[in-house]
């Protein structure tokens, strides 16, 4: 392939990120009306707004089973599902005037060929998936890999007229069309000797890492679906600057969006300087945001998203959980490059009980009719809010609100409670339930850590936030600290445990403290803070 015709592309691999040119990029297939159709899943056909749909024609190998495109395409819609203001121009030569070629990779064997004036659908583009063995390829960066490589891969070229004015405007930003390869070795027993191989999982359970603890690959797998996010976050313009010296001239927008934020930090690193991306740096609000400054197109170890998840996707992140998405920092920075990106919209949070004593969360800002949602005296016998400016307890017993007048109120009264009416966003709250059951928690806009923070007081307190992060994440954030944090584990009947002192101890301090005293460890199960959660905080 000829480096000057400005192609671009990253090759990435779990614990050695990497987006460096390999000469093969900005790419582009020509579909007609029909197949792009037949492409796009149901989820993508309802949605409004932009989509990425994905091309499977060029999986030479099979690679894509139907399991495995659900699970593409719901990592698509992640980031879709949040550009629903964007819009992307329709890249039309006949309509526009002037003409562009289009490369397309063929991601099955990276072999190229340019299509001349492809029309791109407004508010969509096209990516193309496949897999090969990549010990075959001809770059040094793909032949090395450990087995679950992944690259992108795109380019455009001789763009003249009219189309300028929609692949070089700030005014009509937009990606083209892409290919992202996957490294066909990861597929468990197709080759000895593979280091890394994938873990395809359930599409029905993305947000949770189901992979069985007996499996003897547990600890030697790469999560398919955090690693398609992660590329779509590459095609969607977050690249290697040095990659791009050829190609400005063809699409300079897409180029600068994120180049002209990348600056040197004076000390022989680089830093992204976006105002809305800093807004969310966890720890350092407001300040640049550290590079990997080898590619400059990662972040640096150890940033975290102030909201969201906490993890970032398109970074070195050490001890990440298994399986994340796109962080809040991340779509920051999206806005930072000229996306249009909507507030995160809160899921329907849905509360599952046993039969006992459960301690769950509101974390979001919209409050819990506590009557409406814990009527019913055959689930649920009491609940209880404990009001930490008071130092008391608030309470609610359905069988009592079922007799009528001020049954309920009096026994409250009689007992020093406080009748528990409502239970707001970023309180935690306890269910005695009669039998296993569940609630659909009030919708809204989620409760951040930063949020929560100053109406916690000294002592104990009982809240829940709308965004998963860490117990040391939530207790980092804290102005003053927190001693100690609990959340109750309802199935097994025993405390999660939490101290920024052991903590900070370093070694075993905290696990072996866990370990003596018979509570559960929120790192070793892998367990976060987030919607549905309630958990006690103990502030100095």
């Amino acid at each position: 392939m000829n480096r000057g015709t400005g192609f671009w592309s990253g090759v990435d691999a779990r614990y050695r990120r990497r987006c460096s040119s390999i000469n093969a990029g900005r790419i582009v297939k020509h579909l007609v009306a029909g197949l792009i159709l037949a492409l796009m899943s149901a989820a993508q056909l309802a949605q409004a707004g932009v989509s990425i749909v994905f091309d499977y024609s060029m999986d030479s190998y099979g690679f894509f089973t139907a399991e495995r495109r659900a699970i593409a395409e719901a990592a698509a819609v992640s980031l879709t599902s949040r550009m629903a203001n964007t819009s992307w121009a329709r890249v039309d030569a006949s309509a526009a005037g002037g003409s562009y070629e289009l490369a397309v990779v063929n991601p099955s064997s990276l072999d190229v060929s340019w299509a001349p004036n492809v029309v791109i659908p407004e508010n969509q583009i096209t990516v193309r998936l496949g897999a090969f063995d990549w010990s075959m390829a001809p770059i040094p960066q793909m032949s090395s890999d450990s087995g679950d490589g992944a690259t992108q891969m795109m380019s455009i070229r001789n763009v003249t007229g009219g189309l300028t004015t929609i692949l070089s405007s700030p005014s009509k930003y937009r990606p083209v069309d892409a290919s992202i390869s996957f490294n066909l070795q990861g597929i468990q027993g197709l080759k000895t000797g593979v280091t890394r191989q994938w873990y395809f999982g359930s599409a029905a359970k993305l947000n949770t890492d189901d992979r069985d603890p007996t499996d003897p690959n547990y600890n030697n797998y790469s999560d398919f679906y955090t690693t398609v996010i992660h590329e779509l976050g590459h095609v969607l313009g977050i690249h290697d600057p040095r990659n791009f010296d050829g190609f400005i001239a063809s699409d300079p927008n897409f180029v600068i969006a994120w180049t002209s934020r990348v600056q040197a930090d004076g000390l022989g690193g680089f830093v992204f300087a976006g105002a809305h991306a800093s807004q969310l740096y966890f720890n350092h609000v407001g300040q640049n945001i550290p590079l990997d400054a080898d590619t400059k197109c990662h972040w640096g170890v150890d940033v975290r998203s102030q909201s969201a998840d906490g993890w970032t996707s398109v970074s070195y992140a050490r001890n990440a959980p298994f399986r994340h998405g796109f962080s809040e920092l991340e779509f920051a920075a999206l806005e930072d490059m000229g996306y249009t990106i909507n507030s995160a919209s809160p899921a329907t949070v849905t509360a599952s009980f046993v039969a006992g004593w459960n301690l769950v969360g509101n974390g979001s800002d919209a409050p819990i009719d506590v009557a409406a949602a814990f009527s019913d005296a055959n689930n649920f016998l009491t609940v209880w809010k404990w009001v930490s400016a008071q130092s008391a307890w608030s309470f609610y017993a359905s069988s009592l609100a079922a007799q009528g007048g001020t049954v309920l109120a009096d026994y409250a009264a009689s007992k020093s409670y406080q009748l528990l009416t409502t239970i707001s966003g970023g309180e935690g709250f306890w269910v005695n339930a009669k039998q296993a059951g569940s609630i659909n928690v009030a919708t809204g806009n989620a409760v951040s850590v930063a949020s929560l923070g100053p109406s916690l007081v000294k002592g104990w307190n009982l809240v829940s936030v709308g965004e998963s992060v860490t117990p040391k994440q939530f207790c980092d954030a804290q102005s003053g600290g927190v001693t100690t944090l609990w959340a109750w584990d309802a199935t097994n009947s025993v405390w999660y445990f939490y101290a920024s002192s052991l903590d900070a101890a370093g070694g075993t301090t905290l696990a072996d403290y866990i370990t003596g005293k018979g509570y559960r460890d929120f790192t070793a199960a892998s367990k976060t803070l987030g919607p549905g959660v309630g958990f006690w905080v103990n502030k100095p």
